[in-house]
């Protein structure tokens, strides 16, 4: 697509005059084109400022002039300063683009994820360790606690904190220092752990390995291990089960476990013990949210049948009209056994709900599983239709959270939720604050994205779709429907800070 035809595609979007082919091309090129998208986004929130100065005229009824000359003065002033302005903007915002980005099919770089934490923590990772977690190659620093982590080849390991390993492939990893217990399947026999001294290379078997700078103990817990000099790959030693050596100034000393050794199945008891203690705090700080007056909807989904196709709104409001109607998805286990979430997997699930009134400030809060992005955007929440002041919230396929008001323009972070958080808990919010003039996404308690409009109106929600939506355009983004498990849902009607938003995520991170 030329500028030129971009040009006129914008400038009819801004005048109302788009056709629905000319819609679905405008679609495709801001789908394809990150710089065309922020351009648009630009135009529509200066198109709203400008608005905003020609409704300030006042229009006199022409069946109260007798000549109706100063209405029609006043009209075009008004028509002129849009025309005028909407040519400015597109000639001075819309830059001339070389080889536009293209879509890329995703790729997959990661080969382990988390399964399990217990106290973790890491000084040199950017977020918390958290189950469901994807990792790529490269080091793994775990200051404290334990974590078990299955890599792709089906090997399972549990890491004792303080440890670091440098994860080289699904069948490979460097030990620089710490503590594993590693369990290896028959499928990944030959998988090779390398330390500062040794190669130990697996035979299908189970066994503890601790290293230091000047050495290495090895405790065969079940099948066997051969031991390899690193420096000419000799065998230098097999061991089976219940045997263990102490590898120390380039001789082997006898080695015996200790008995206070974690066990994996010790873990899942410790493991389980842990989800009970965050589902009990999780519970008490629900309470708290319950009786929030600016709490508009609260779908805990605790407490529900699992035959049931309505969503119990648990707000202070407590009005039976902000219940949802559940159409095609299931109840599945939530962030923890005790308590439930819906499963969306075909594009008819959804929950249908109605929200009537008009908002000045709202904040969005949810906990969600994605499985897979399938299409371009991906409802959260979407209003049935898009009319002055409605509302969507949604996800795009390169991961960026957008909210959109009508009228306002939409606030895109940058991509934020890559391959490697699909499969585990995400929490994500969004606030619209009208006296800042701002829109805040936030991704598991952190602010990933602030951005400005230049005008905030009240806003509308009425008949809308979680998870789903389907336009009565038929495009290729008609349907917005979202692979994902919903654990959570909340909307309050005022704009939270970072530290509520942050609060929200720690007490209902299941781990």
């Amino acid at each position: 697509m030329t500028d030129n035809q971009f040009e006129d595609l914008v400038h009819s979007f801004c005048n109302g005059t788009l056709s629905t082919n000319e819609m679905t091309l405008l679609e495709e090129e801001l789908k394809k084109n990150t710089l065309r998208r922020d351009t648009f986004n630009s135009v529509l929130n200066l198109d709203a400022a400008l608005k905003e100065e020609a409704e300030r005229f006042e229009f006199e009824d022409p069946g109260q002039s007798p000549t109706g000359k100063s209405s029609t003065k006043s009209l075009w002033i008004a028509a002129v300063l849009l025309v005028s302005f909407n040519i400015y903007i597109l000639s001075h915002l819309i830059k001339p683009t070389e080889n536009p980005a293209t879509k890329e099919e995703p790729t997959q770089t990661s080969l382990a994820l988390i399964s399990k934490t217990l106290n973790t923590e890491s000084t040199t990772s950017s977020k918390p360790f958290t189950p469901g977690q994807q990792l790529e190659p490269g080091l793994l620093s775990l200051d404290k606690g334990i974590m078990q982590l299955e890599l792709f080849s089906g090997v399972t390991l549990l890491i004792h904190g303080p440890a670091k390993l440098d994860i080289i492939n699904p069948m490979h990893i460097n030990l620089l220092i710490g503590k594993l217990r590693c369990q290896i399947p028959s499928q990944a026999k030959g998988f090779t752990i390398n330390t500062n001294e040794l190669n130990i290379v697996d035979l299908g078997t189970e066994f503890t390995i601790a290293t230091t700078a000047n050495k290495s103990d090895l405790f065969v817990n079940d099948g066997s291990v051969f031991i390899q000099d690193p420096e000419n790959m000799k065998k230098l030693r097999t061991l089976s089960k219940d045997q263990g050596v102490s590898w120390q100034n380039k001789s082997f000393l006898p080695y015996q476990i200790g008995e206070n050794e974690i066990t994996f199945q010790q873990l899942a008891e410790l493991d389980e013990m842990q989800h009970a203690s965050k589902f009990l705090n999780w519970q008490k700080f629900a309470k708290t949210i319950r009786t929030r007056s600016d709490v508009i909807l609260f779908y805990s989904f605790e407490n529900q049948q699992a035959q049931t196709r309505t969503v119990l709104n648990e707000s202070s409001i407590n009005s039976k009209d902000l219940d949802g109607a559940i159409v095609g998805a299931k109840w599945v286990e939530g962030r923890w056994p005790q308590k439930k979430a819906l499963h969306f997997s075909s594009t008819g699930d959804r929950i249908k709900l109605n929200i009537p009134g008009e908002y000045q400030a709202m904040t969005f809060s949810c906990w969600i599983k994605i499985q897979s992005f399938d299409r371009w955007l991906s409802s959260l929440i979407l209003t049935d239709g898009f009319d002055a002041n409605e509302l969507h919230w949604q996800l795009s396929d390169s991961g960026e959270i957008i909210l959109g008001v009508r009228q306002t323009g939409n606030i895109f972070s940058k991509p934020v939720i890559s391959s490697q958080d699909l499969g585990r808990w995400l929490h994500i919010a969004t606030v619209y604050d009208p006296d800042k003039k701002e829109i805040t996404h936030y991704l598991d308690g952190r602010e990933v994205h602030k951005g400005k409009v230049s005008k905030t109106h009240p806003i509308k929600l009425g008949k809308a779709d979680i998870g789903n939506w389907t336009s009565n355009q038929r495009n290729d983004h008609s349907l917005r429907s979202l692979k994902s498990t919903l654990g959570e849902f909340i909307i309050f009607s005022s704009a939270l800070g970072g530290k509520e938003i942050r609060e929200i995520y720690e007490k209902g991170l299941p781990e």
